[in-house]
């Protein structure tokens, strides 16, 4: 066939055609034909625009913003219109036009009481504000589950920690308002000695967490970054499979990002606030970058409990290292972590991974109110559950599920009743009232 270029002098009845082959035609029948085909071509691009609007107002509407707020939700994000796009649906995610892609949470969720997608901000100054979401169902508890250092060998990815996440998605199925509402896991998600941070370990620990029904929230492990040989090749990959994995699933939490350091996250909720750090084991690939990701770490982390002492009651740490010399600027000393919480006088929960083996370090660096956890691997124990709830004297109860396995601190309750402290705060007696206000 005859190449046809439609060329228009700006006169919508004078369109030139120019042909590849010079043969002999009607020239003028040609010219009308082509002048009425280039039309419909207009015609056309202009309906599709029309369309293109229209799809952009449908999609919009998926995320209304109303016209009138309160001062709370004025203060909040909103969505940025250039990720909105009309979702195409399958039977278990939403993939929007632009390559994202959110997992269907099959247990209806509970209404946010600020937006219908959770929104993610980043700290800026002591000013920043974290906007706490309240379930509508139960405004004191939350239960969440909790697991570190795993999968370190294939048997675990191909057989242990697949059950594991079925087991959980058993368990909290249903829409029981008492389920867990998250689950967090504190890094180390291959051995980097054995796997050599290669793409398959990180892709197929993130293909086993995206079966979970709750979101999945990610902290960085030393296996996962900083004992890779070659450490921007292990970011590159951390980032592409974990960074930010909570976001795949809709939930009603409002995520504070910290800018550069956006792989931790704060976040209140039903009067906890929670506090994901990017705080690893090892040995440091660099000694002036851990001092100063700690120093970071400490002041923001600081700055969002002081902001917020009259929004919680219980603080939570997730954390992957088992603190040790390498992290004695961080928590200790007159000016450490350790110290701070002391003062805020709040129970305070810590939850690590690192040592693959479980203990309770009940009064953490002489701190009373200061509950430190360590988690079994993940090929030893399931992820445990922790259960919280601000209305009572002993608000912190932690269940590690499997048969067999005792929790000494806190199966009753944290702080113990009963238990002698130096701090006459934490001092109750025996037969108090398990439901007493704290």
């Amino acid at each position: 066939e005859k190449a046809h270029v439609c060329v228009s002098n700006g006169d919508e009845d004078h369109i030139t055609v120019t042909e590849s082959d010079t043969s002999s035609v009607d020239a003028e029948a040609r010219s009308k034909s082509t002048s009425s085909q280039c039309k419909k071509i207009l015609v056309g691009v202009i309906l599709l625009a029309l369309l293109g609007g229209m799809g952009f107002a449908m999609t919009y509407s998926l995320y209304p913003r109303n016209s009138t707020k309160s001062s709370e939700e004025a203060s909040i994000s909103e969505v940025s219109e250039s990720n909105l796009s009309e979702p195409n649906l399958s039977d278990d995610a939403y993939t929007f036009d632009d390559g994202t892609t959110k997992i269907k949470h099959p247990v209806p969720m509970q209404p946010s009481t600020k937006n219908n997608v959770a929104s993610n901000k980043e700290l800026v100054g002591p000013a920043a504000i974290l906007n706490g979401t309240t379930s509508t169902i139960n405004k004191t508890s939350v239960s969440f589950y909790v697991m570190a250092d795993a999968p370190y060998t294939n048997y675990e990815r191909t057989h242990i920690m697949p059950q594991q996440i079925a087991d959980l998605n058993k368990t909290d199925s249903g829409g029981d308002p008492n389920a867990a509402s998250f689950l967090v896991h504190l890094g180390d998600l291959q051995k980097a000695t054995v796997d050599q941070c290669e793409e398959f370990a990180y892709r197929e620990a993130s293909g086993i967490l995206k079966q979970s029904t709750l979101p999945v929230f990610v902290i960085p492990g030393d296996n996962d970054i900083n004992d890779c040989e070659e450490l921007e090749h292990g970011q590159a990959m951390w980032r592409q499979y974990y960074h930010k994995m909570d976001e795949l699933w809709y939930h009603e939490f409002e995520i504070l990002r910290w800018g550069d350091l956006d792989e931790s996250f704060a976040f209140l909720h039903n009067g906890i606030l929670f506090l994901g750090l990017n705080i690893i084991g090892g040995t440091p690939h660099s000694y002036s970058e851990w001092s100063i990701r700690h120093a970071l770490h400490l002041s923001k982390v600081k700055e969002i409990m002081t902001a917020h002492d009259d929004d919680f009651s219980i603080a939570v740490l997730f954390g992957h290292a088992a603190p040790g010399t390498y992290h004695e600027d961080f928590f200790e000393g007159e000016n450490g972590l350790a110290a701070f919480v002391k003062e805020m006088g709040k129970p305070f929960l810590h939850l690590h991974g690192d040592s693959h083996a479980w203990y309770e370090n009940d009064g953490a660096f002489g701190v009373n109110n200061y509950l430190m956890v360590c988690l079994d691997a993940g090929e030893n124990a399931p992820p445990i559950k922790v259960d919280l709830d601000t209305s009572k004297a002993n608000p912190i109860k932690i269940n590690r599920i499997a048969s067999g396995l005792e929790v000494d601190c806190c199966s009753q309750g944290w702080p113990k009743l009963g238990t002698e402290y130096d701090d006459d705060r934490y001092n109750y007696d025996d037969d108090d009232d398990d439901d007493e206000t704290l």
